[in-house]
């Protein structure tokens, strides 16, 4: 039986560290999705 595990991160500061050091903890884990905002940006409204 599989197994999925699907975070939805969000971070301020080093976050694309803090994922890529999150998925290297899992095997077969994958960065499916970025979104990257800029700093002045806000991210979309839902």
């Amino acid at each position: 039986m599989a197994h999925h595990i699907t975070p939805q991160l969000m971070f301020e500061g080093s976050a694309e560290a803090a994922l890529r050091f999150y998925v290297s903890l899992f095997e077969e884990a994958e960065i499916t999705h970025l979104e990257r905002y800029g700093p002045d940006e806000d991210s979309a409204e839902v």
